[in-house]
């Protein structure tokens, strides 16, 4: 299946778990677009906690990897990252 190797919700249950969250919906979002959080905004109230996560890119130094293409596309994707983190900081949901 299309999630058979995704894991990203199993590293977020053990802190859910710390913090007293017993139950859990995952949801996993291929690609975003505008517009879709109001797919799920009507499911969401005082007493529900949304966590987002994501691993962004695994290369670079701290992974000790680098893909096999090198250039350009391997700065672009470090780029894109950056800008991502940039508005995560920042806050900005819009972007």
């Amino acid at each position: 299946s299309v999630d058979e190797s995704e894991h990203s919700a199993e590293l977020e249950f053990p802190f859910l778990r710390q913090i007293g969250i017993e139950a859990v919906c995952p949801i996993m979002v291929g690609r975003y677009k505008p517009g879709d959080a109001d797919l799920i905004r009507p499911h969401l109230d005082s007493r529900t906690i949304l966590v987002v996560s994501s691993d962004f890119c695994h290369y670079g130094p701290n992974y000790n990897f680098r893909p096999a293409f090198d250039g350009p596309a391997c700065d672009g994707i470090e780029a894109l990252d950056r800008e991502a983190f940039a508005a995560i900081q920042s806050n900005d949901v819009g972007k």
